[in-house]
């Protein structure tokens, strides 16, 4: 209901929505998109493109954009099978998909989720092309994935993603802070990560 006691619909955009289900042969080798603990690196797989059409950001703007994510299966897939390998090897510690929001949303989530502090840098990002900061942090390209490892497995994990689009962005930090630096080093966004779940779980001022 509204402040006047009016009733007001709030309804999602339509979502073309795709569900898989499969056989989990060890549950203990399951993952959670959570940080975990202080220290642990912070990777990003898959490339992020130009790909801000019909995104979330663009809608904030007012804009529905051009270049629509697309998915590239030839290169997915080998990253899909190398993550598969990497959690089957017990070298992950969180992974995460990235989708709508992009890098910026979802690298908020996975600190979120563990109520701990990020500290990232988006020119160690795999990029297609060179790309400003703000569309490294929105674009919607599909495929990615943003994953915390323990350092003493960083040579391991490193291994299996040889000569794929993986990048080494941060570490999961001792603060409360989301802190991001962007291209040229200066720092674009520094926020309390326990006001953004805040925030995040906070209904939509009232209206539901």
């Amino acid at each position: 209901e509204g402040p006047y006691g009016e009733r007001r619909k709030v309804s999602g955009l339509p979502t073309f929505l795709f569900t898989v289900s499969s056989v989990v042969k060890d549950i203990r080798k399951c993952i959670t998109m959570d940080a975990k603990c202080l220290g642990d690196l912070v990777y990003i797989l898959g490339e992020t493109r130009d790909e801000l059409g019909g995104s979330e950001y663009y809608q904030m703007m007012g804009e529905i954009g051009l270049n629509v994510p697309w998915v590239d299966v030839n290169k997915s897939r080998p990253m899909y099978l190398a993550l598969h390998r990497a959690i089957e090897a017990g070298l992950v510690s969180s992974a995460h998909s990235v989708s709508r929001g992009g890098l910026a949303v979802h690298l908020a989530m996975v600190a979120m989720g563990g109520e701990t502090g990020m500290e990232i840098e988006l020119n160690n990002a795999p990029t297609a092309e060179e790309l400003i900061d703000t569309k490294i942090l929105y674009s919607e390209s599909s495929g990615r994935f943003i994953v915390t490892i323990d350092p003493a497995k960083q040579h391991a994990f490193e291994g299996i993603f040889s000569g794929m689009n993986a990048g080494l962005v941060g570490a999961v930090s001792e603060t409360s802070r989301f802190r991001i630096k962007g291209n040229g080093g200066g720092l674009i966004i520094d926020e309390d990560i326990m006001q953004l779940k805040d925030s995040w779980k906070r209904t939509f001022g009232g209206l539901i």
